[in-house]
């Protein structure tokens, strides 16, 4: 009588676990980091540490491996695609998932210093990228950043691009948030596409640097963050931000107060006056001479 009392709630649980456990979403993982270019760097590569951003209204590129779990791709917000394959709407597969590109906006500090401006060039693309076979160090170093092999096998869909959010990680007041739909099982057979690139398939982009004018604010509270976001987990890849403000450099007109002889170039004045140096030199030695003379 009491097991019958203890089994009935039990099944009850675990059939309500099995439940959870089958309602899958974002079948892409965020496992792998992410690489931004590093301008800190000598030479310049990829890297996912610490690295270094100038605000100086240029692009820089960011590489993220993909990886997907075991999960069918389930529809969970109206404005995602509603199958997985159009031409085989019945199917699915694990081979599709929905991913965040985040980029810090706004600093949170009372400055509320700029940050990323603006994201493009979303793509799947080959994480070899120097045609060695796999994806390494190595292949942060391939100049120039924009360098990569595009993939044509799969689908890239930009739901969202740049929809300016609060923030949910890092240090931000907002974020600029691009949401991305990637299917690489076209056909919806359960099975990758053959022809997934050896070495791994990556995601690229780019995202724009403010240019800072005289007066702005430019430092950060902390660090300037990108992430990925896929699967329930996040990836990022801090920076810290350097260089002037444009407009506060010395210039060469920043020395006009003084006016010279426009018969004379710098290397003259050099000329005449190491002459000058030798010609009281040579007076003190002669003047030297007459004096232990006379002595």
């Amino acid at each position: 009588m009491w097991t019958r009392k203890l089994v009935i709630p039990l099944l009850v649980a675990v059939t309500l676990m099995l439940a959870a456990g089958g309602i899958a979403y974002a079948d892409l993982k965020a496992t792998h980091w992410v690489d931004g270019w590093d301008e800190g760097s000598s030479p310049q590569q990829y890297a996912h540490s610490l690295n270094v951003v100038v605000f100086d209204g240029d692009w820089l590129s960011f590489l993220h491996e993909l990886e997907f779990d075991k999960d069918p791709y389930v529809q969970t917000n109206p404005a995602y695609p509603a199958s997985a394959c159009q031409a085989y709407p019945e199917r699915t597969t694990t081979w599709a998932g929905v991913m965040e590109f985040g980029l810090g906006h706004v600093d949170n500090a009372p400055d509320g210093a700029p940050g990323w401006q603006e994201s493009r060039d979303w793509q799947l693309v080959a994480c070899d990228r120097n045609g060695d076979g796999k994806f390494d160090g190595k292949d942060a170093e391939v100049q120039p950043m924009d360098y990569v092999v595009p993939y044509t096998g799969g689908i890239l869909t930009v739901i969202t691009k740049d929809l300016e959010v609060g923030c949910t990680v890092g240090n931000c007041k907002t974020e600029i948030v691009t949401t991305i739909f990637i299917n690489t099982d076209t056909d919806c057979d359960g099975n990758q596409n053959t022809d997934i690139p050896v070495g791994g398939l990556c995601f690229y982009a780019q995202a724009e640097t403010p240019v800072i004018l005289e007066g702005d604010p430019l430092l950060w509270e902390g660090n300037l963050q990108t992430r990925i976001s896929a699967g329930g987990g996040d990836k990022t890849v801090n920076y810290h931000v350097d260089g002037m403000p444009v407009g506060t450099a010395i210039t060469l007109s920043s020395f006009t107060a003084r006016s010279v002889d426009p018969g004379l170039m710098p290397g003259d004045y050099v000329v005449w006056a190491v002459a000058a140096v030798l010609f009281i030199a040579a007076i003190g030695v002669v003047t030297w001479r007459m004096v232990f003379v006379r002595r």
